[in-house]
């Protein structure tokens, strides 16, 4: 099996982004005819990087190549992280897996690529006008879920559950109907030693530890039941909490 190449990108949803990152990865693979391309989302959509990595967990090899600029040392930190906790979930052994160069450790390729995209014609004209006093309607979502992206929270996992929380969200389509949800990521939320942490309202129930699973069982019960999970919620007070095991 040939190394596995997985072009990270930040986020979409939408189909046509979905066909345009198709349309890279083909593009590099005809280039690296020695490299299998994928491609994945790091902040929202799917497949995500966890999906992509269970997906060829018996290639040799899995190099991690952002496409985002400008090149934060964060993101690779990030990265590191979510692999670290992906392998450690695993049943038997893990491919090498590293994280290749920014896209501005290439700047005259790079330079060459902004000069041709520059010069291309443009794909829509703005027209600079006042804009429309469109009317706007009111959601009728039963729940409101925040996911909190603060330091501690981001280094116990954050960005996956946020990245598994948007996807089922956009695949069972629960931004729509009064059983649904909307969901932002936040600053800290406040008990930085359950991370990860979230809060669902109008309940304003914290939850903290939070797996995949967990999150799954939030949405099925609280979410669209309306029926706090209470062996993954903490309640609020002065008295310090230490993180349990359900």
């Amino acid at each position: 099996m040939k190394p596995v190449l997985i072009l990270l990108a930040k986020a979409a949803i939408a189909a046509p982004a979905h066909a345009d990152m198709q349309r890279i990865a083909d593009t590099v693979a005809s280039a690296l005819p020695q490299w299998q391309v994928a491609w994945a989302f790091g902040e929202q959509g799917a497949p995500t990087l966890r999906n992509q990595l269970d997906a060829y967990a018996l290639a040799p090899q899995i190099r991690v190549l952002p496409l985002s600029l400008p090149a934060e040392p964060a993101s690779v930190n990030a990265i590191a992280r979510s692999v670290q906790r992906w392998a450690k979930g695993r049943e038997g052994p893990a491919p090498i897996v590293d994280v290749a160069p920014p896209l501005s450790g290439a700047l005259p390729a790079l330079a060459g690529a902004i000069a041709a995209a520059a010069g291309m014609p443009a794909v829509r004209t703005l027209a600079v006008s006042a804009l429309p006093n469109d009317a706007a309607q009111v959601p009728e979502h039963r729940a409101r879920v925040l996911v909190c992206s603060g330091g501690p929270c981001m280094n116990a996992g954050a960005a996956e559950v946020w990245q598994h929380l948007r996807a089922r969200q956009e695949r069972e389509k629960l931004r729509h109907g009064p059983a649904g949800m909307m969901s932002c990521k936040t600053s800290c939320l406040g008990p930085c030693a359950l991370g990860p942490v979230l809060q669902v309202w109008p309940e304003g129930t914290y939850y903290g530890g939070i797996t995949l699973d967990a999150l799954d069982q939030i949405i099925d019960q609280h979410v669209i039941d309306g029926d706090p999970v209470h062996a993954w919620s903490y309640a609020p007070g002065r008295k310090k909490q230490q993180l349990r095991k359900p």
